[in-house]
């Protein structure tokens, strides 16, 4: 569905072979947008080493199961510099990279690219579902497969590990919330899925990059998306299999 036509209609989907005359085309079940940043090269490796397929089986992947991985990341404030030639060199052996050219990598601009990733990753794949996951996280992707097929019948889902975590006024402290005193009593969050690893469905996907210029992000990008929700007639699951840093049972992530 383009982009122009998701402003007018449901985005009601299912995960389907597109099918005419010539070819049969299965759409991607799910996106995974791996978010690293420069520096971090030992983590993409280990994630390579672990759960991602590498050259021609990364394209076996995509093409048998429906899941298309990349890795995400922005450029050097200084262009061109030695940071950026790194990552287009590890990509040009790789190939398993989304550049985001318009983004500016640092910590503190995490919520604004994720946003930008969601963005693109509804522009440029038209999947079922769309996943952000650190680049520390270990993923079993066959039972995160399995897991969003049962979600194919909701057109407007939002799935993680949802938590309510403590609001830090603080400024000097490491997650101090510049917008503090808008949380209610200023103590926690509303409930969000934590931002280790969680999954949106395509219309929440088109959604955010429809609306991009004018989603407000706070301190964090786990925040930031359960804020984005909480206004939208969205389904909210609440899936343990995805807490990854507490191996829960049948786990579909953890930390590596």
């Amino acid at each position: 569905m383009e982009l122009a036509a998701a402003k007018h209609e449901g985005f009601v989907g299912k995960y389907t072979s597109e099918t005419n005359a010539t070819h049969s085309r299965k759409k991607p079940l799910v996106v995974i947008g791996i978010m690293t940043s420069f520096g971090r090269k030992n983590y993409r490796e280990a994630v390579r080493k672990s759960w991602l397929p590498t050259g021609s089986l990364l394209k076996k992947l995509e093409d048998e199961k429906g899941i298309v991985v990349r890795f995400i990341v922005g450029r050097s404030a200084n262009r061109g510099d030695r940071f950026d030639r790194e990552i287009d060199d590890e990509n040009r052996s790789t190939n398993d990279f989304v550049i985001l050219d318009d983004h500016i990598e640092s910590d503190e601009e995490l919520p604004k690219k994720t946003k930008r990733y969601f963005a693109n990753a509804a522009e440029t794949f038209d999947a079922e579902f769309y996943a952000k996951v650190n680049d520390d996280i270990y993923i079993n992707v066959d039972t995160l497969s399995a897991m969003l097929e049962t979600h194919w019948d909701k057109p407007r889902v939002y799935i993680g590990c949802m938590k309510s975590g403590e609001v830090f006024s603080e400024a000097t402290h490491k997650w101090y919330e510049p917008d503090w005193w808008k949380f209610g009593d200023g103590k926690s969050y509303f409930r969000h899925a934590s931002g280790e690893m969680f999954v949106v469905s395509r219309a929440v996907a088109q959604f955010i990059s429809i609306n991009r210029s004018v989603l407000r992000t706070y301190a964090h990008d786990d925040v930031s998306v359960g804020s984005w929700m909480i206004g939208l007639a969205v389904k909210h699951v609440n899936e343990a299999k995805l807490c990854c840093s507490s191996w829960p049972s049948g786990a579909m992530c953890s930390a590596l």
